[in-house]
């Protein structure tokens, strides 16, 4: 519903804020409640800015992330909500890069998001959810830095990233997520480097798209990354 009737989801999900809004007021000691209400700004907030309302969503999200910086309060070794409170950062970050022209300001979000995630991921090394966080906010740290002319700050963090993107990858060839994410990285390496090295990133880009489109596991969205590798590998 939310992609083919977004106005419809939108009011609906007013609609279900302003209900989960009345529950928490009448029970405010109930962190389910306060939860459901933050799940319902992300999305709203997701939905504005498809809508090109950038104000709007970055109220939504900074409302929800203020929601889940108080849960995390009330219990800091909950290792979700401290989570959430990255994941909320980077939908900030999204907001004012891509919505607002505020390179700056998501900077600071992201790199907000990475130094939490390094230390959820200090407390828990086997996860490997986590390890994908810092990879996804690198990534994105390497955007913004890139958009600012530092090229060396871009090219490190991507490099960073790739590094933390390979492995999980190796780890399991079939989780098309980590796979996908590699493809990513290597992409970002190959608009960077000349020669062998992007030669060689966009073969094993090419190779893991070609192989997960044999197995099926490309889904619609990516359909296009394979004309997209080979066009990258023309002569520039």
């Amino acid at each position: 519903m939310m992609q083919s009737d977004p106005a419809g989801a939108l009011a609906a999900l007013e609609e279900s804020l302003a209900a989960f809004r009345r529950m928490a007021d009448a029970d405010k000691a109930n962190t389910e409640w306060q939860h459901d209400i933050s799940v319902a700004l992300d999305k709203i907030g997701y939905l504005k800015l498809n809508a090109n309302d950038s104000a709007g969503a970055l109220a939504a999200y900074e409302e929800s992330l203020a929601i889940t910086r108080h849960l995390a309060e009330t219990d800091p070794n909950d290792i979700t909500w401290q989570r959430d409170i990255a994941v909320g950062l980077n939908k900030m970050g999204d907001v004012r890069f891509f919505g607002s022209s505020d390179a700056k300001g998501a900077l600071a979000a992201y790199a907000e998001s990475l130094a939490l995630t390094r230390q959820l991921a200090d407390r828990n090394k086997g996860n490997a959810q986590l390890q994908r966080d810092i990879s996804v906010s690198l990534d994105k740290i390497g955007d913004v830095k890139r958009s600012e002319g530092d090229m060396a700050g871009a090219l490190a963090a991507y490099e960073e990233s790739l590094a933390i993107a390979q492995r999980l990858a190796d780890i399991d060839q079939t989780n098309a997520q980590w796979q996908t994410d590699l493809v990513v990285s290597l992409y970002k390496i190959a608009t960077f480097a000349d020669g062998e090295k992007r030669s060689a990133a966009l073969d094993k880009a090419l190779a893991i798209v070609e192989r997960l489109e044999a197995e099926g596991k490309l889904s619609p969205d990516k359909k296009d990354w394979k004309s997209r590798l080979l066009a990258l590998r023309e002569p520039h």
